[in-house]
């Protein structure tokens, strides 16, 4: 039997599209970081590594859909404004490129 993984897992296998230029993750959190909290149960702090990861990087609307997901189960609804702001502003972005 397959599980479907949860909306913060998903978030962290979707590859943000990064052009040529190379990215360089100075005082930003690491994946190592958001694998390390979520080995010792620190959800809150595994979602927030992951929405600062995201931040860094032109991601993709599926990636601020599913931290909209997770924030709304994790009832972490002062996160959601900026979420779905993001999630606007990068599904936007994508129709003017069509």
């Amino acid at each position: 039997m397959t599980s479907t993984p949860a909306p913060n897992e998903r978030a962290v296998t979707v590859r943000p599209c990064v052009g040529p230029e190379r990215i360089v993750w100075v005082g930003a959190p690491s994946m190592g970081e958001y694998r390390e909290f979520l080995d010792h149960n620190e959800l809150g702090l595994a979602f927030e590594a992951l929405r600062d990861a995201a931040k860094l990087v032109p991601s993709r609307g599926g990636v601020w859909k599913d931290l909209i997901r997770t924030a709304e189960f994790m009832e972490l609804h002062a996160e959601l404004p900026e979420l779905r702001a993001r999630f606007e502003a990068t599904a936007a972005r994508q129709s003017t490129r069509l």
